[in-house]
């Protein structure tokens, strides 16, 4: 898929651990790069308007505000931005919240990364 620029991603999780390796595999693949990252839904927000992010990768639970929250200011904000949730508890009332926040999908942090790839060159093309 030849881009005249990667897709920009950030990364929103308050736990740095899956932050850094979430950085790692988009380092991976010359088709993506990273535009920034926060740890929580607020600096997420912030953020936003500055690394001019293509596709934002998010946590559904953070402290403070969570990432469904974040998901729907984002998407009232910058509509174009593509976001993508990520949790380890996968349930239909959370899923439902996902939809209506403006995400494009909700996956499970267990996902392969190639999956996770592929869904970010998604919701780029979305």
């Amino acid at each position: 898929m030849p881009l005249d620029s990667p897709i920009r991603v950030l990364l929103v999780d308050d736990n740095e651990t899956v932050r850094r390796g979430l950085s790692i595999l988009l380092e991976a693949y010359d088709d993506l790069a990273l535009a920034g990252e926060a740890d929580d839904g607020e600096s997420a927000i912030a953020l936003c308007a500055q690394v001019h992010a293509d596709v934002i990768i998010m946590d559904v639970m953070m402290p403070g505000m969570s990432g469904i929250q974040a998901a729907r200011l984002i998407s009232d904000q910058h509509p174009h931005l593509k976001i993508i949730l990520l949790s380890t508890f996968l349930d239909t009332e959370l899923l439902l919240e996902a939809r209506q926040s403006g995400a494009l999908a909700y996956l499970p942090k267990s996902l392969p990364p190639g999956k996770l790839i592929e869904t970010i060159r998604a919701a780029f093309d979305a």
